[in-house]
């Protein structure tokens, strides 16, 4: 038997809201399309630059947000600096801004008569102004969501890739990626769906570059023409059904917060494939007193896959595990330890 479906009264009154809102405004837009004249759309000269422009700026912006992002997010998660809350706040900022009152900014600096450009000469207008002011607007949202990301990232994995001998580029491979793929490919989506559907910074800073929602706002602001901007706005809605099958489809590998304490890198210099170095334990009123760690004489074998399942057989000589169990103060001898993430 089919299990009925309940929805809740808040449940039922968004449902409404987004059919009222999205679905009514879409499916009336195709009122005024002319279909027969769809082909002679996608094969002109106009439409086909315009997505060929769309596609080349939105591509090299996203690489270069994520990338932005990813490095803050790790700054902030893997590096003991002070003030994150404040560095936080004012990388998200930039979010909260209008694309368009980002080119502006742009053109008010780095323009034909801009502050700076003035000076030299150069200035922006053109794919390059676009792809800065796409990357000033969008990087706020993957840094949000890597940033969220390195939350759930399972802190003893890094301790053990260490213990292991693994070096920077196997641990940013079989441990870091593995927790943030689902954030990664969340936020790559979701930017491209961003810049490539915007038109405040293309048409601030665009000049004659002209990308598809510019192409967009001319032919039905300029041109009055909405069958042709219907059909330009549905070629926009391709990356934003992507990005949302993605996001649905792609399962998470680690659902909860293991808890651990916080991992940082000793290294103050910032590097991507995460430097390994454990931070100095805390100091506590009773100590270990053997000179010997009972950890003498480790021996592992790890064994990281595609599911992240580790397993772990620590051997230690018996003259430490004696002095281990005397003493309360030092941990006690390890056998196997098994790990598995949700």
């Amino acid at each position: 038997m089919m299990k009925k479906i309940k929805i809740s009264k808040t449940g039922g009154l968004v449902l409404l809201f987004l059919i009222i809102s999205v679905l009514f405004p879409i499916s009336k837009l195709f009122i005024y399309v002319k279909w027969d004249t769809f082909g002679k759309l996608v094969t002109s000269e106009a439409f086909i630059t315009a997505s060929k422009n769309s596609l080349l700026v939105a591509s090299i912006s996203t690489v270069l947000s994520v990338l932005i992002a990813y490095i803050l997010a790790y700054t902030l998660n893997r590096i003991n600096i002070k003030f994150k809350k404040f560095f936080k706040i004012v990388f998200v900022l930039p979010m909260l801004i209008p694309s368009v009152s980002h080119g502006l900014g742009l053109i008010n600096l780095f323009g034909n008569n801009g502050i700076i450009s003035r000076y030299f000469d150069f200035n922006i207008i053109g794919p390059i102004g676009i792809i800065i002011g796409s990357i000033m607007y969008s990087f706020p949202v993957a840094f949000l969501m890597l940033d969220d990301g390195f939350k759930y990232i399972d802190n003893n994995m890094y301790y053990v890739s260490k213990s292991l001998n693994l070096n920077n580029f196997q641990i940013f491979k079989n441990v870091t990626l593995v927790y943030l793929k689902k954030s990664i490919l969340s936020s790559i989506f979701t930017v491209f769906t961003m810049i490539f559907t915007d038109y405040g910074v293309p048409i601030a800073v665009g000049g004659k570059f002209n990308t598809l929602p510019v192409f967009l706002y001319k032919e039905v602001i300029g041109l009055l023409d909405f069958s042709k901007g219907t059909m330009i706005a549905m070629f926009l809605l391709i990356p934003a059904i992507i990005s949302f099958l993605v996001d649905t489809f792609v399962k998470d590998y680690n659902s909860e917060n293991t808890g651990n304490k916080d991992y940082y890198s000793s290294n103050k210099v910032l590097s991507i494939f995460l430097p390994i170095s454990p931070p100095r334990a805390s100091s506590s009123r009773t100590k270990c007193p053997l000179e010997e760690p009972p950890t003498l004489g480790l021996q592992g074998i790890i064994a990281i896959e595609s599911t992240l399942t580790v397993k772990i057989t620590v051997s230690r000589p018996r003259r430490a595990a004696a002095k281990a169990a005397s003493h309360p103060a030092c941990p006690a001898p390890i056998t196997t330890i098994s790990y598995s993430p949700a």
